[in-house]
């Protein structure tokens, strides 16, 4: 099968600055010649520890970020050889969920307008815009009324539902959910991953889900690979992963993920 997304070599440098003068010092090497394929209709979890790289990847794959060096293919198409008005094009198909979206909103905006913005690079206007901002609210399981009210006024998990609906509005192929529910409650969180479950089936998605938390990954995620200083040291689909790790990385974090009985002890990986 023809993979949607294909990371191949992908690797990001970063010259850190050191002494007061600001003056170069070692090279932080974020993603370091990373490969992997996404395919059409998948959930691809990418794991690892925080500063393992993963985030990076993710907005390389956007082109968020420019690469040192590596390719990116989408759709078979070159997305570091695409000139501006082409990439503007292609982000249409290619969205991304943050962690905090209220830090991504303009506080100043209505939730109508944010999600609406989206919506006019399809070519919507008036009474059809509107109409198209209510169905994407209640895709998201948030009432049509809301969309004259402000981000503030909202919780992180409505925020976070708003956040997927803007990304939803311009009907992309492929969405990278960066963290998306690292930053809520745990009953938060069930919730997220259930719409998120049920949208990626309803509307045929292919997802990177980026993310420390392999229970929340083990739900969601078709197949998993786990980062580690920059570099790919695992990948494989998911119950193949939880049940027969075959890295000391990925047992170690395996056996971090918290066990909701208090009274009962985990074995520690050999």
């Amino acid at each position: 099968m023809k993979p949607l997304v294909r990371v191949q070599d992908l690797t990001k440098h970063f010259a850190s600055k050191s002494g007061m003068l600001g003056k170069a010092g070692e090279v932080v090497k974020a993603v370091d010649g990373v490969s992997f394929d996404i395919f059409e209709g998948e959930v691809l979890g990418l794991v690892g520890e925080s500063g393992s790289g993963k985030s990076t990847t993710g907005r390389l794959i956007l082109r968020l970020l420019d690469p040192t060096s590596g390719t990116v293919t989408f759709d078979d198409k070159d997305v570091f050889g695409l000139k501006k008005n082409d990439l503007r094009e292609l982000r249409k198909q290619m969205q991304i969920v943050f962690q905090d979206p209220y830090g991504a909103f303009n506080p100043r905006m209505t939730v109508g307008s944010i999600i609406g913005e989206a919506l006019e690079l399809r070519g919507l206007r008036g009474h059809e815009k509107s109409k198209e901002v209510g169905r994407f609210l209640e895709m998201v399981q948030m009432p049509s009324s809301i969309a004259n009210r402000y981000p503030h006024e909202f919780s992180g998990g409505q925020r976070q539902r708003i956040g997927i609906a803007r990304a939803l509005a311009v009907e992309p192929k492929f969405i990278v959910a960066d963290e998306p529910v690292s930053a809520l409650d745990v009953s938060t969180q069930a919730e997220i991953v259930n719409l998120l479950l049920d949208l990626q089936k309803r509307l045929s998605l292919t997802m990177l889900f980026i993310s420390h938390d392999l229970s929340v990954v083990k739900v969601l995620c078709d197949r998993v690979a786990v980062m580690q200083y920059g570099k790919l040291v695992e990948v494989a689909d998911s119950q193949t992963l939880f049940n027969e790790p075959q890295m000391e990385y990925t047992k170690e974090l395996l056996a971090a993920i918290p066990i909701p009985d208090p009274t009962r002890a985990r074995r520690k990986a050999a």
